[in-house]
Parts: C-alpha cells; sequence; structure tokens
C-alpha cells in the first residue's frame, strides 16, 4: 500500500511531502520518496509491477518498479504533462483505465 503525506518545507507553505509504503504485517510505514513537491494520485498498473505517482505543483508524474516484495526502485518520469494539449498543466488529476492513461477529468 501507498500512500503520501505531508508536513514542512517541500510540500509547499512549510510542508514537506512523502510517498509512504506500509509493508503487510508492519506497523511502520517506509518512505519510497522524499522529494516529490506534491505527490498525489497513487496508481499502481494492473499487474502491480509499476505504481506511478503525480506531482501535483509539478508537470511530471513519476513511474516506479515494483519488487515483489513491495520495494520499489528505478524512479523515471513516465510522463511530462507541461503542455498536455498545448496548455500549461501541472500533473494533477492523474487517471488510468485498463485502456489508457490521461490527465482529463472522469
Amino acid at each position: 500500500m501507498a500512500s503520501t503525506s505531508r508536513s514542512g518545507p517541500a510540500g509547499g507553505a512549510g510542508r514537506t511531502a512523502n510517498v509512504y509504503y506500509l509493508p503487510p504485517g508492519a506497523k511502520q510505514a517506509v518512505v519510497i520518496d522524499d522529494q516529490i513537491v506534491r505527490p498525489n494520485g497513487l496508481t499502481l498498473t494492473r499487474d502491480g509491477k509499476t505504481l506511478i505517482v503525480d506531482d501535483t505543483v509539478g508537470p511530471v508524474v513519476f513511474a516506479y518498479d515494483v519488487a515483489p516484495d513491495g520495494s520499489v526502485k528505478n524512479k523515471r518520469n513516465f510522463a511530462n504533462c507541461a503542455t498536455f494539449r498545448g496548455k500549461e498543466s501541472g500533473a494533477d488529476a492523474w487517471r488510468s483505465t485498463a485502456r489508457t492513461a490521461s490527465t482529463s477529468p472522469q
């Protein structure tokens, strides 16, 4: 299970933002990433092998490889939404379906 939390400078207005993973049976969450300004829209691909995380403040959607134990590695840019459909846009309102992934509202 991945989630986000904010509390300090990076998340804007004195807040940090982290992406966490809570392994099955664990009582303590593990920080997956503490470098995304405002993580949002966490999505796990249908095969469970890729975690996708938006940055609501920035234009980039990130992807991570998910290992069988739930840990992640190989953070990379998945999409850049700066000029999506010719408009300035942060990577917010991300959604995926069985056939597509988009940033348009449902």
